[in-house]
């Protein structure tokens, strides 16, 4: 388990440290969710979204797989909820034009996140498990089957007739709670440009 959280966590970008503390903890927090309704249109498109972009990237080489992400995923992920939530509290701090800098800099960041978590696992088969949905956020869980499993789930907010990406889960963890830990902790030691120059060194690793 911890081997694999590890792997996640080189993914993610963010310290071993900081990721195996909010893991220790993330698992807990899935029964507080209740099972209200089963909502189908949200199966289709959670295995949809998933099966096609691991399709994809069996078929495309590994430089084409940033824009694949970009094209099928980045338009259904609720960008602006998500920037919100991975700052928390420090969103004040932010202004307009800081606040531009960081979506474009954490767009690229979880690029390369996403490349990282579908290529591990682009010859897997996808299984629904079960959906949740608690007033208008839906949790589709899914199994990604090969040599062995490995669980991921979508969060999903339903806008009109589609729905919007809120997290990725894989393994018991948290894309966005993983990114907000790892920012918090930055940002209680630097400055707002300090951060995002931070940030910005890491994407040019």
């Amino acid at each position: 388990m911890k081997k694999r959280l590890l792997t996640i966590s080189v993914i993610l970008g963010l310290s071993c440290v900081s990721f195996l503390s909010f893991a220790e903890t993330s698992e807990k927090n899935e029964d507080i969710v209740k099972i209200v309704n089963i909502d189908e249109s949200a199966k289709e498109f959670a295995k949809s979204k998933v099966s096609d972009v691991l399709q994809t990237f069996k078929k495309e080489p590994k430089n084409k797989y940033a824009d694949i992400i970009q094209k099928e995923i980045y338009p259904h992920l609720e960008w602006k909820i998500i920037g919100n939530r991975v700052l928390g509290k420090y969103n004040r701090q932010f202004s307009a034009e800081q606040r531009q800098n960081f979506d474009q800099i954490f767009q690229k960041m979880l690029t390369t996140a996403y490349v990282g978590i579908v290529d591990s696992y682009k010859d897997s088969e996808v299984k629904i498990i079960k959906t949740i949905t608690t007033n208008d956020i839906t949790v589709v869980k899914m199994k990604l089957y090969n040599q062995s499993s490995v669980g991921m789930d979508l969060v999903l907010k339903k806008q009109d007739n589609t729905f919007k990406i809120l997290d990725v889960i894989v393994d018991h963890i948290s894309f966005m709670e993983v990114y907000r830990t790892g920012f918090s902790q930055e940002l209680q030691q630097k400055n707002v440009e300090e951060f995002l120059k931070t940030l910005e060194a890491k994407i040019k690793k």
